[in-house]
């Protein structure tokens, strides 16, 4: 494994939490967040903060459970940052995360992406050149980008970690 450098890009990718199936809402878009799932967002949003890797950005889908999410782990990371909603990450595959990827800030060392699977394994693996993970909600990877975010492009990530909040709570 190639050594960590500080001065690439993290690029940080979270699962929403665990979504009510309750019946409640009328489209996919408006399923919101079961209580396991806003307490696990709450416990990945802390675990952030307790391991110095504090997003300087936060982009989330505009689906309310990953909306929820983003917002639930600022509150209890601590962040000081707001979270960009945006409908491309629900609706669009890894291309459209990329195109997002790749248009921020060079200035911007460390981001965190909400969103949904099955587009968080595959773009996973296509960034790292392949990977078989399985990523349960509120998963978080943390790839460090090759170059810079316009960089961004398959096996141009190196997969640094890969936390669940089950593994989190098996820990505590």
């Amino acid at each position: 494994m190639k050594p960590y450098n500080e001065t690439m890009p993290l690029l940080m990718l979270m699962r929403h939490g665990k979504s009510n199936w309750d019946g409640s809402w009328t489209t996919d878009h408006e399923r919101p967040l079961a209580p396991r799932g806003q307490r696990a967002a709450t416990r990945m949003g802390r675990f952030l903060t307790d391991t110095g890797h504090q997003p300087m950005v936060v982009i989330s889908s505009t689906a309310e459970r990953a909306a929820a999410t983003a917002h639930l782990a600022i509150e209890s990371g601590r962040w000081d940052c707001k979270v960009t909603l945006t409908r491309q990450l629900y609706d669009q595959g890894p291309e459209g995360v990329l195109e997002i990827v790749r248009n921020l800030d060079s200035t911007v060392k460390s981001t965190l992406v909400v969103g949904h699977n099955p587009t968080w394994t595959e773009i996973t693996s296509l960034l790292v050149g392949g990977a078989n993970l399985r990523f349960p909600t509120a998963a978080i990877a943390c790839l460090e980008i090759e170059g810079g975010w316009s960089d961004v492009r398959p096996s141009n990530a190196i997969l640094r970690w890969f936390v669940t909040p089950h593994l989190l709570e098996t820990l505590s």
